[in-house]
């Protein structure tokens, strides 16, 4: 393979990550009133005429408080986020639980102003502390472990020495 093709292959995911970044703030309306969509909070306190009371929507927050059946979430710098879980069985939430909920929307509503959950689920991610020190493993394994020719970009396997048995 060319030395360029490689660098491409080599430079193509920090493209995608840029793009991505560039991408990951950005707003977009709803295209589709009757499929959920995954929104922000803040983006549903800035758009709250968008996303009114018979559109669903799935919504990600950080647990701070439980009261009831009202979960409190951290909303950033504009106070916390209210969660109405009247229909579901939240005993198992507990502070600092990161969860994903689908519901409706009543926050435009001055009377209501708050979130009705349909459904939860917990967040369970991957770690990027557990990803850096797993890539540079597989870096130094590549290294120690094949031979890497700066001529093409490559890498190749080192050559054994013969030894022959008695």
């Amino acid at each position: 393979m060319r030395k360029i093709i490689r660098v491409l292959f080599l430079l193509s995911p920090i493209i995608l990550l840029g793009f991505a970044l560039y991408e990951k703030d950005l707003w977009h309306p709803p295209l589709n009133p009757d499929v959920p969509q995954y929104i922000d909070i803040n983006v549903l306190r800035d758009h709250p005429d968008l996303y009114k009371a018979p559109m669903h929507v799935i919504i990600q927050g950080q647990v701070y408080n439980k009261t009831g059946h009202m979960l409190f979430l951290y909303g950033g710098d504009r106070g916390f986020f209210r969660v109405n879980c009247s229909s579901l069985d939240i005993s198992s939430v507990d502070s600092g639980m990161i969860l994903y909920f689908l519901g409706v929307s009543y926050i435009d509503d001055p009377a209501k102003e708050y979130f009705i959950a349909e459904n939860f689920q917990v967040q369970i991610s991957y770690s990027v502390y557990l990803s850096i020190p797993g890539a540079f493993l597989i870096l130094i394994i590549l290294f120690v472990g094949f031979k890497f020719n700066w001529k093409d970009f490559s890498f190749s396997r080192k050559r054994q020495e013969d030894t022959k048995d008695a």
